[in-house]
């Protein structure tokens, strides 16, 4: 089953322990939390489009080359935040728009746009991100109270957090497999991978 995959330019900008987990799960008290900042940092939109990735699989290792597809664009390596945007919970307008990376062409055809985004359906993915970042706190927070055989999350979980190593050795596995051409890479990225 395909997944949209949306990398999460800044963390703090959502400010997600203040997110509520409203067991009645009230889309108007959680986007009410969510601060504006978000909105032109992360979730920055251009021509009312937001980029995503669809990726194939069932966990984050199966993802690995798309998301060396997605951070090849950047200066270099970094702590990298992902997030699977569900396609049952939010309606989302696609638009295949093959994107511009060091990644070979089938991988820059794996890029689509949500297009006709408003305010509201903006809001939509918003409060749908900050549901995911909610519910990754209190799996936390649950684990904190477990001072015993503490339970990792789930290969499937919603989102997930790449250290600047992890997503080194991401690139450094689809440079090896032909995915990205390490020649395209920005400078920082290739000395990086000395």
């Amino acid at each position: 089953m395909a997944k949209y995959l949306r990398r999460i330019t800044r963390v703090s900008a959502w400010k997600k322990e203040s997110i509520p987990l409203s067991e009645k799960d009230e889309d108007s008290l959680i986007l009410s939390q969510i601060p504006a900042d978000v909105f032109s940092i992360c979730l920055c939109t251009d021509e009312n489009k937001l980029s995503i990735w669809k990726a194939e699989g069932e966990n984050w290792e199966q993802f690995h080359d798309v998301i060396a597809t997605m951070v090849s664009v950047l200066d270099g390596p970094c702590k990298t935040d992902i997030v699977i945007l569900d396609t049952d919970e939010i309606d989302m307008a696609l638009e295949n728009c093959p994107g511009k990376t060091p990644a070979e062409d089938s991988m820059n055809a794996l890029h689509y746009d949500i297009v006709n985004l408003n305010y509201k359906t903006v809001g939509d993915v918003a409060c749908h991100i900050a549901k995911i970042m909610a519910k990754d706190i209190e799996f936390d927070e649950n684990i904190k109270k477990t001072p015993t055989n503490k339970p990792s999350k789930p290969d499937n979980w919603p989102i997930i957090r790449f250290n600047e190593k992890k997503v080194i050795d991401i690139m450094k596995n689809a440079i090896a497999n032909g995915v990205i051409d390490s020649n395209k890479l920005k400078e920082r990225w290739r000395n990086k991978l000395i």
